[in-house]
Order: structure tokens, then C-alpha cells, then sequence
């Protein structure tokens, strides 16, 4: 799910209703859904009031280049 829909899930009332439509009408036909464009953990929120959603987006991390990514994911652990 591009990020135009997430950014103003929290102000925008249709565009919320619009986003929890799109992401149950994607769990009724069994599709994987990624949401792009979390930045606040207030978008999170949003999002972790469904299952099985991935998210990406400022909040975990900015973009990284591969190697880099390789390397903290490695550091986690």
C-alpha cells in the first residue's frame, strides 16, 4: 500500500475508511499487504489493528543501501 494513503490515515476520516478497506479487501482475498510510509508510531498503531500486515518506513529506519542494511540486521543479532 503506497504511502499517500498512510500519511493522513490519522486526520483524514475517508482516508481512513478508504485504507481499512483496502487492507480487509486484500485479507479476504488472501493477498500479502505491505504498508509504506510509517513514520510515527502513532501510524503503527493504525496499522498493528490488523493482522498479518507488514510495514515499512521512517520509523523502523531510512532507506539503506544494501550492504548497510546486511550489516545492522547482522548487528541486531
Amino acid at each position: 500500500m503506497d504511502k499517500s494513503y498512510v500519511f493522513n490515515v490519522l486526520t483524514d476520516e475517508k482516508l481512513a475508511k478508504l485504507t481499512n478497506a483496502i487492507i480487509i479487501m486484500g485479507q479476504l482475498l488472501h493477498l500479502d499487504i505491505v504498508v509504506e510510509g510509517v513514520e510515527t508510531k502513532e501510524h503503527l498503531a493504525f496499522i498493528n489493528r490488523f493482522s498479518n500486515i507488514l510495514a515499512q518506513g521512517y520509523y523502523f529506519s531510512r532507506p539503506l543501501p544494501l550492504e548497510e542494511f546486511i550489516e545492522s540486521s547482522i548487528n541486531r543479532n
